[in-house]
């Protein structure tokens, strides 16, 4: 019996192990999954079986936050409901209502569209729209709200967002000084009260 044996590639992750951002540019293995026209797809090399599904975006890695099956699945079922139900969740439970024995050909189904390399591009596509989201919302707000690192990778403006980063923890550090002192200043204000 012949085993194959799938090589690990050297990737630079956007994060490192403890999920801080990957500044080092430290490498990691990862084990290729699919490659489609539009992205390359790898899960970890040390946890392949349990490993959530990352994504090559500018040249380093990102997590997807979900596993192949959870990909195929939840990507599998919203493309299912747009080409059955006009994308009508509603249309879905009516139709289950109506006849309980369609379920497992409908999961089947949806199952089989999970595979489909064109479904988990659009899945990725509006994965890293709404990270884009979040960070152009941090840009916006002067970093008060907290930069999605993906995104700013996505749009190739990582320097900026290390920098929104920075922002933002001052900001969350002023507010913390700001809540503090004044509640120390009601406090006072209940004791000379008391007396």
């Amino acid at each position: 019996m012949e085993t194959t044996t799938i090589k690990a590639t050297l990737l630079t992750p956007l994060f490192d192990k403890q999920g801080n951002f990957n500044a080092g540019c430290k490498r990691m293995r990862f084990i290729p999954i699919r490659y489609t026209e539009k992205y390359l797809y790898f899960k970890p090399a040390n946890n392949p079986e349990n490993g959530n599904v990352h994504v090559v975006v500018n040249s380093m890695v990102v997590n997807l936050r979900v596993t192949e099956f959870i990909l195929k699945d939840k990507a599998g079922f919203h493309e299912f409901l747009v080409r059955h139900l006009d994308s009508s969740y509603d249309a879905y439970l009516k139709a289950i209502r109506a006849n309980e024995e369609k379920i497992p050909e409908y999961e089947k189904e949806w199952h089989s569209i999970g595979e489909e390399s064109e479904v988990w591009d659009h899945f990725t596509d509006e994965f890293l729209q709404r990270e884009e989201s979040l960070f152009l919302d941090s840009v916006n707000n002067g970093g008060k709200s907290f930069p999605s690192f993906i995104g700013a990778l996505s749009l190739g403006r990582l320097k900026e967002c290390v920098e929104l980063r920075n922002a933002y923890k001052e900001n969350r550090e002023y507010e913390r000084n700001r809540l503090e002192a004044e509640q120390e200043e009601k406090d006072r204000d209940l004791v000379k009260e008391q007396k």
